[in-house]
């Protein structure tokens, strides 16, 4: 099995790698990640969520009553940085703690798009600080104006666990994205850049 140094982990690809600890990992000309066989893709393809990109033709957000998750990804970089990214449909009112050695992003009143935002991320295996990324709902408690999602992201090593300062960003495909960039193991993580677009 063979380490990838870049790519994208995203959750529409976790299903692969439940069989085994990322099972067959391939890395597709670009430095793009494939978790392994299954779903309509070739071993090394990726047809998953890249900030940055245009919308597919034709596509347009739906809007609803809540802000959707539409997906939670992760890119290694180069040195062993990382990125988590969150899509979402719309602008939303977040905001970070720190809770049991894990960097948690709370998003007012978001709701799952789709099965896949819901599946967390193991990223053990790539040579990054991050472990997993796990989301939940926030259970609407008595008297409170509403739940939301968390976004936890969870460190190797509990001394690598730090906030960060995250950036929002309009992309070119009209989506929404929470972007949080994570130094490598052993550094402080840094701090997101505030451009109008994800690289």
């Amino acid at each position: 099995m063979r380490r990838a140094g870049t790519g994208i982990v995203a959750a529409g690809f976790i299903l692969a790698a439940l069989s085994g600890p990322a099972a067959g990992q391939d890395k597709k000309p670009g430095g793009q990640v494939n978790l392994g066989p299954g779903g309509p893709n070739q071993v090394g393809e990726y047809s998953g969520v890249e900030p940055g990109q245009p919308a597919p033709p034709g596509h347009r957000p739906r809007r609803g009553k809540y802000p959707l998750v539409t997906w939670v990804g992760f890119q290694p970089q180069d040195g062993g940085s990382s990125r988590v990214f969150i899509q979402l449909d719309r602008d939303v009112s977040h905001h970070q703690s720190m809770r049991g050695g894990a960097v948690v992003i709370s998003l007012d009143n978001a709701r799952y798009a789709n099965t896949n935002a819901r599946r967390f991320l193991d990223t053990r295996f790539f040579e990054t600080a991050v472990e997993r990324i796990t989301t939940q709902p926030i259970r609407k408690r008595k008297g409170s104006r509403g739940g939301g999602i968390e976004i936890a992201i969870r460190f190797k090593n509990a001394g690598d666990a730090r906030e960060i300062e995250p950036a929002k960003n309009i992309g070119k495909d009209g989506m929404v994205y929470i972007l949080l960039e994570v130094g490598p193991p052993g550094a402080t993580p840094a701090r997101s850049s505030k451009s109008s677009e994800p690289e």
